[in-house]
């Protein structure tokens, strides 16, 4: 591969991660749900497409469709019961979710084709053309599906309904008391997340033209979080920097694998600077909060005192006239 399709290859993946990403800080960032089953949606997606274009011969277009109704239908299954829970059982139960079906997609051979997963998906580009021309109209079609996922979910934050989910986030107890369904609003905030990612795991299955079990491992749900966290969990533009970050940072590894002898895994290696990384991002991100908070509780603190000051003068003033009217 030469380095244009390498590059283009690159960006293509960074589209479909950064659909991953910007879905996840719908669900976390503006809704406060632990979703750490992120990937298993992005398999449903993959696997309803590609089942459905090889196995019923259905039109690759109504396929990503169709994969982005089933994974959101998905997640609404799943929050009947999962969204009840607190926080820390909502992580638990997704991940236990997405390891299931990894499980099923391996087992259920007649369905999935077991290990061997499903081969020979259909094109989304159905022209015969030179590498790095389908390349590029493939870079164009993941860039136009991720601008307009982008856009969904800026006017859906910017909303009344996203102000009402950063205030579940925020205190859910209160946004009850106000006689809001905030398990409604999740369910909600989960199914359009979830059919995202199921429209990413669709493209991604037919830009490949083929889909296993092994795909869709919990250590790509791991860097999905990585991403948001780099380029932060409310910064939909931010989450999209930090997946191309990961993307570049990923394959600069695997080059310096073929390119030089390393003392270390590369792989192990990339696990170890993503780490310090996530810890240098988690103490600047800490001091900017605390520095914030000072400056917020000192402005506070002088609104305090200037109200205290006009109390006093008002005391002072009814005093004065109480006397001189006596």
């Amino acid at each position: 591969m030469d380095l244009i399709s390498y590059l283009l290859d690159a960006f293509i993946f960074s589209a479909i991660y950064g659909m991953l990403a910007i879905s996840l800080c719908l669900e976390y960032g503006f809704t406060g749900l632990t979703n750490f089953g992120k990937v298993a949606f992005f398999a449903i997606g993959a696997y309803t497409s590609a089942l459905l274009t090889t196995k019923y011969l259905i039109h690759s277009l109504i396929g990503l469709i169709i994969a982005s109704l089933t994974s959101a239908m998905a997640s609404i299954i799943i929050s009947f019961s999962a969204l009840k829970l607190r926080e820390d059982y909502l992580a638990i139960v997704t991940i236990s979710f997405s390891e299931i079906l990894r499980l099923i997609l391996l087992n259920e051979e007649e369905i999935t084709g077991g290990a061997f997963g499903v081969r020979g998906i259909p094109s989304i580009i159905h022209l015969n053309l030179p590498i790095q021309l389908r390349l590029l109209i493939y870079s164009l079609i993941t860039c136009i599906v991720l601008t307009f996922s982008l856009s969904i979910l800026i006017k859906i934050t910017s909303s009344p309904f996203g102000r009402v989910l950063m205030a579940i986030r925020d205190n859910e107890i209160a946004i009850n008391s106000l006689g809001k369904n905030t398990a409604l609003f999740k369910a909600k905030a989960l199914a359009i997340g979830s059919a995202i990612s199921g429209l990413a795991g669709g493209i991604y299955a037919h830009y490949l033209q083929y889909v296993n079990p092994s795909m869709f491992m919990s250590t790509l749900t791991f860097n999905i979080w990585v991403m948001i966290v780099l380029g932060g969990v409310t910064n939909l533009i931010g989450a999209i920097i930090g997946s191309i970050l990961m993307t570049i940072f990923e394959r600069s590894t695997r080059i310096l694998e073929n390119i030089s002898e390393l003392p270390i895994e590369p792989h192990n290696l990339r696990m170890i600077i993503i780490g310090l990384l996530l810890i240098i991002f988690t103490v600047i991100r800490n001091t900017e909060t605390n520095k914030n908070n000072l400056i917020v509780k000192g402005e506070m603190l002088k609104l305090y005192e200037k109200s205290m000051l006009k109390i006093k003068r008002t005391k002072e003033f009814l005093n004065y006239n109480e006397k001189t009217y006596i």
